[in-house]
This record gives C-alpha cells, sequence and structure tokens, in this order.
C-alpha cells in the first residue's frame, strides 16, 4: 500500500472555522441526517442530497451545547492516561445496521467536551452493505453510547471516513463513496460536509472530489486528518494502490475550493 497526502485549501472565508464552501452555500441549512441519494452520470457526481430522520439517531440526541475547558482542567498540562474503553458499541434501536466486520476508525475532540468515533461496518469490505456507524462518549461519561448509523448512500461501498475539530467550533466529516452497485474501493468519489453544532447536524454533503475514471482519484479509504490554521488548509493521508496514482501533484479547482494531491509516501 502507498500514502497519499491530500490538501484541501479554502480560497474564501476568514479561515479554518469557516466550512470550505460547497453545496451549503446554494441555500440548503444544516440538518440533522444520516441517508442521502445521489445523482450521477458518466461516473460523475452531479448532486446528493439529504434524508432527513424522522428520529434523529443517538448520536445526534440530547447533545449538549454547553463550551467545555479542555485547556483549565486540573493537569490538562501534564500526560493523560486512562483504561480503554470501547466505542464499537452494537446499536441498542430496532432497525440500526451492525455487521461482523468493524474497521478503520476515526475519532474527534469536540468543542462540548464530547468525543464523536466514526468507523465503517461491513460484512465485506468490497460490499455495498458497508456503512458508517457512529458512538458519542458524552462529557463525564464512562461509556460510548449504543452505535447507530453515521451516513450511508444506498447500494454504495463507504468506503474510508475521516471526523476532525479544527479546534475553532467546525468538525469536519470526509468519506469516501463508490458508484452505484460497485464493488470495492476502486473508484471513491471523496465526501466532506461539516458541523458546527458538536456534530448534531451537518452542512449538505458533496463530492470535493470526484472519482471520473479508475485511478483520478487516489483510494479516498482510510483517511486520517490534521487541520492547519495557518494555511487554511486540511490535510487528509490516504492509502491507495501505485497504479490508483498518478505520478505527479494534481491541482483541482471547484465550488472555491483549491483540490491538491501532493504527494506519495510509502
Amino acid at each position: 500500500m502507498v500514502s497519499t497526502i491530500l490538501t484541501l485549501l479554502a480560497v474564501i472565508g476568514g479561515g479554518m472555522c469557516n466550512p470550505i464552501p460547497g453545496q451549503a452555500a446554494e441555500g440548503s441549512r444544516p440538518q440533522t441526517y444520516r441517508h442521502i441519494g445521489v445523482e450521477e452520470a458518466d461516473e460523475t457526481v452531479v448532486s446528493i442530497t439529504a434524508v432527513p430522520d424522522r428520529t434523529p439517531p443517538r448520536w445526534a440526541r440530547d447533545v449538549s451545547q454547553k463550551r467545555f475547558g479542555w485547556s483549565t482542567r486540573p493537569g490538562a498540562d501534564r500526560p493523560f492516561f486512562a483504561r480503554p474503553i470501547p466505542y464499537v458499541i452494537p446499536p441498542a434501536d430496532e432497525g440500526e445496521p451492525f455487521h461482523p466486520h468493524n474497521h478503520q476508525p476515526s475519532i474527534a475532540w469536540l468543542p462540548n467536551g464530547d468525543l464523536l468515533a466514526i468507523w465503517y461496518s461491513t460484512a465485506a469490505e468490497s460490499g455495498t452493505e458497508l456503512t458508517v456507524l457512529a458512538s458519542r462518549l458524552r462529557a463525564g461519561a464512562e461509556s460510548w453510547d449504543p452505535s447507530s448509523e453515521f451516513l450511508k448512500a444506498p447500494d454504495r461501498n463507504m468506503h474510508g471516513s475521516s471526523i476532525l475539530h479544527d479546534g475553532k467550533g467546525a468538525v469536519y466529516h470526509f468519506n469516501g463513496m463508490g458508484p452505484a452497485g460497485g464493488k470495492g474501493w476502486a473508484k471513491l468519489a471523496l465526501l466532506m460536509r461539516t458541523s458546527r453544532d458538536n456534530g448534531v447536524t451537518w452542512t449538505p454533503a458533496r463530492a470535493a472530489l470526484n472519482s471520473d475514471r479508475v485511478g483520478a482519484i487516489p483510494c479516498a479509504d482510510r483517511a486520517s486528518a490534521a487541520s492547519n490554521a495557518t494555511t487554511r488548509s486540511v490535510r487528509l493521508f490516504m492509502d491507495g494502490s501505485s497504479r490508483a496514482m498518478c505520478s505527479g501533484p494534481t491541482v483541482r479547482r471547484r465550488l472555491g475550493t483549491i483540490l491538491q494531491r501532493v504527494g506519495r509516501h510509502p
């Protein structure tokens, strides 16, 4: 496997605290949703529509919006170690998906003191049943909430997730999405959405990068992320086979955002 670094640079707005522009600028408000409808043409995502839930999933229920003093807690200047707390917890609500294979987690700290974990759950890594689940460890709690679905497009492999807080109130979620009925992760589009209320509501998901053709996007799975407020950028480190990547840097402009693949790291 070969790692690729993808940097997304926001070119409008006042910095990382402003969500990178996209479909939300077209008039859609953030909302609580986990299911999306996707329109595609010639292996390119044309539009994505959020499908709101009648009943909010557990990760969106009764979430405090009170700011938490992460840096003012006693001993905050010293390393802290605690016993492991499992977060892959089977759902407690009827109808929630949960498969035997749970893999590739990403965890973010939130302004209210919660931790939010996401990962994929599937029977087979190449299957279209692969979906993204989430669990929340609430501030002061000693156990994670039961899991519930976090993002899913019907009949699509949702391979690879990354979530991070930029330190200024914006939470970013990146996710791979395969073509309808497609097996595996060779043709993933890279989706992006943001939250400003501790992960309760999210801007409409949009394709930050389309799959276009085989090899046009370097496997958006297994991404971890780090933000840089100085350059107003989000950097993703992604796995992929060498066959799936071009040899030189690629820069694309879409919806006011620079999308740049800056190199490979063996």
